[in-house]
């Protein structure tokens, strides 16, 4: 086992009721070795230690092994929590029509992520969260511009150089290539890659 998969085991098997842990390793399994077969299992063994539904690692499993339809089942149950927006379920939805080619469809659901996305910036113009979300939506839109502008936001609006900014420098990197700017997208993953520590991600090259 190699380094990253033996400490978020060791996490596992500290605190077993933890959820985070077994994301983080799921996460390791599927973007550094494509091995969702193991990420399933792992996946069952999670929902019974920690009775979290985890609908967002059910999504993406999906999502990652084609199974689109079964994806959109998962979407269509999934509830976010008072830390989330219901917009990242349209965007979900939108993303997964995206995949299988239904562009109409996915544009509903875009547009839907676009308009609640911008009802919660009326109340809360602070969170980081939403920008990058609204960026994420602008671009399925094809609204280049405030796409990017939107994700540079929300990147912007964090102080600290922590997994939350990663997550938002990803979110932008995405957002680049939605919109066709590929070498944006790929300087931006090299940039997070070559950062030194002090940026931690989910991106490395080392083990």
């Amino acid at each position: 086992m190699d380094s990253a998969l033996s400490y978020h085991q060791k996490a596992i098997d500290n605190l077993p009721s933890w959820s985070s842990s077994y994301v983080n390793k799921i996460e390791t399994l599927v973007l550094k070795y494509g091995n969702t077969s193991e990420a399933r299992s792992l996946l069952d063994t999670a929902l019974k230690k920690t009775g979290i539904g985890m609908a967002e690692s059910k999504i993406l499993l999906d999502i990652y092994d084609r199974k689109f339809s079964a994806a959109l089942i998962e979407a269509e149950k999934y509830q976010p929590d008072r830390s989330h927006y219901i917009g990242e379920k349209y965007l979900y939805m939108a993303d997964i029509y995206s995949y299988s080619e239904n562009l109409k469809e996915a544009t509903i659901y875009y547009d839907s992520a676009f308009i609640s996305l911008n009802n919660d910036l009326e109340l809360n113009n602070s969170d980081y969260s939403i920008h990058g979300y609204l960026g994420h939506a602008c671009a399925g839109l094809k609204y280049k511009d405030k796409a990017i502008e939107e994700g540079r936001k929300a990147v912007e609006m964090i102080e600290y150089e922590n997994f939350d900014k990663s997550d938002m420098i990803l979110n932008l990197a995405k957002i680049f290539t939605m919109t066709g700017e590929f070498e944006e997208a790929a300087n931006t993953i090299d940039f997070l890659i070559r950062t030194p520590v002090t940026m931690p991600s989910c991106l490395s090259l080392e083990d």
